[in-house]
């Protein structure tokens, strides 16, 4: 990405914490642009499930502002979670309507380790139809998955991929445990039926993942 977007991009990133089952989760997710959820003013954040997965409190952090976020919708198979954060008035990103095609290139926003943002190169690799276990490990999750060659880490769950042009086309939920620089991505559908299930008074975030 050029360095005009890039900074346009940091804008809308975000770090994601979640306390609860005895720790904090740390994550990475992103302001949405053009979405609303009725009933529920405030910035559309979306993140993964597993992060705020059994959360009895949310926050996240845009740039140097800080709010609590109520978890809107939480989908343990697809492993999306939307946020809505009343506090936050950052810009948000616009999601792509199609997934990328095998080839394309961007950078990933998140925070490794729960550090500072880090912009991550990414290529798409491949698309995968993959049928597996939900963040609980039960069986039967089918995912819509983009292979990413990118160097990523735990942390960096949430962060979303970027197009040189500034538009969201993934959603980091994994790095391969057996391959160096193997990273896995939802794509924008995942997202989209998340909100599609969106409850303004805020759905339970399930157990702890262990």
């Amino acid at each position: 990405l050029d360095a005009a977007t890039a900074e346009d991009v940091r804008a809308s990133v975000a770090q994601v914490a979640a306390r609860g089952c005895g720790r904090q989760q740390n994550g990475s997710g992103f302001v949405l642009a053009g979405t609303v959820v009725p009933g529920a003013p405030g910035a559309v954040v979306i993140t993964n499930a597993h992060v705020v997965a059994g959360a009895d409190g949310v926050e996240v952090r845009v740039g140097s502002a800080s709010s609590p976020a109520t978890v809107v919708s939480f989908d343990a198979v697809g492993d999306v979670a939307v946020l809505v954060a009343a506090g936050v008035g950052a810009p948000g990103l616009p999601l792509a309507v199609e997934a990328p095609a095998v080839g394309s290139i961007g950078g990933v926003f998140g925070y490794p380790g729960g550090g500072p943002l880090r912009i991550a190169a990414a290529r798409v690799s491949d698309r995968l139809s993959a049928t597996g276990r939900d963040i609980y490990g039960r069986s039967g999750a089918t995912r819509d998955v983009l292979e990413l060659a990118s160097d990523l880490a735990p942390g960096d769950s949430g962060a979303a991929l970027v197009t040189p042009a500034g538009e969201v086309v993934g959603v980091i939920f994994a790095v391969a445990l057996d391959r160096a620089e193997v990273a896995y991505a939802l794509t924008p559908a995942a997202v989209s039926a998340a909100l599609g299930a969106a409850a303004p008074a805020g759905v339970p975030t399930g157990p702890c993942v262990r």
